[in-house]
């Protein structure tokens, strides 16, 4: 009995192994903020008239792909897909990193990787483009981070396997996936009201409806791919076998003239 409560423990509570596709994006990820740290101090060396920003490292590569909403409507479409890998400081780093690593290998084994790689970049990409919705008095954002992608796979975690148990740092006792959803909105719905706050709520709770869409649907979809692809196979098959049936009724069409002709040659003889 003390064996079997262990193996329950082990399996609820201990975090699995990291996969291939959260390795990858979070080695990508800390690659792009070591380039964002390297990159102010040799702009400033090569050029006297660049000045290093006091606020975000970085700051040259947060202007060319951070995303702002005036600026992708201009014709920049690449930023929906780059803002995600920008981030401004270590702390801003870590705590995504950190939901992707604790909630992204159990999404992940669900998806597949190739999934999963579109997952992320799904949610992180639509869920930027809330801040249309928050656009007030001409004031306009300019976002970075991957916070819309991991709150969204947080959201496709709790869809997953709602009742898995996990041990959150201050809290004595543990919380399911779902719980940690619902406490996570309601710390995004006071940050909202705070008046000096520079977090962009409105793309945390886009990746959170971009992940609660494509997780959703993602069984019609499968489906519909499989069945598209079954056809897109038996396609060649019916083309087959209606050349060789076609093929048949002109062999037989061509043995009928040959019959009549050889009937002819014979009375001709005659």
């Amino acid at each position: 009995m003390s064996s079997y409560s262990t193996f329950e423990y082990d399996k609820e509570f201990i975090t699995p192994k990291i996969t291939w596709g959260v390795q990858h994006l979070i080695l990508i990820t800390v690659g792009i903020f070591a380039i964002q740290l390297i990159l102010d101090p040799v702009l400033a060396a090569l050029l006297p008239a660049y000045t290093q920003p006091s606020t975000t490292p970085g700051e040259l590569l947060a202007h060319w792909f951070g995303f702002q909403p005036g600026n992708f409507l201009r014709g920049h479409i690449w930023k929906p897909f780059t803002y995600m890998f920008l981030h401004g400081g270590m702390m801003h780093l870590f705590f995504n990193m950190l939901w992707l690593y604790i909630f992204g290998p159990h999404v992940e084994r669900t998806l597949g990787t190739r999934q999963f790689y579109r997952f992320y970049i799904f949610c992180g990409a639509l869920g930027v483009m809330a801040n249309y919705l928050v656009l007030i008095n001409g004031i306009e954002p300019s976002v970075i981070g991957a916070s819309g992608a991991a709150v969204g796979v947080l959201v496709a975690s709790a869809m997953i396997d709602p009742d898995r148990q996990l041990f959150m740092i201050g809290l004595p006792f543990p919380i399911n996936v779902r719980a940690l959803v619902f406490f996570v909105v309601f710390l995004n719905v006071i940050t909202a009201f705070a008046s000096n706050t520079n977090t962009s709520v409105a793309t945390h709770f886009g990746g959170m409806g971009a992940a609660f869409l494509y997780m959703h649907f993602r069984p019609q979809w499968t489906r519909w791919n499989r069945a598209r692809k079954e056809n897109a196979l038996q396609k060649p098959k019916s083309k087959s076998k209606s050349k060789s049936k076609s093929k048949k009724l002109k062999d037989t069409i061509g043995e009928q003239v040959d019959n009549i002709l050889r009937f002819k040659d014979d009375e001709f003889k005659e």
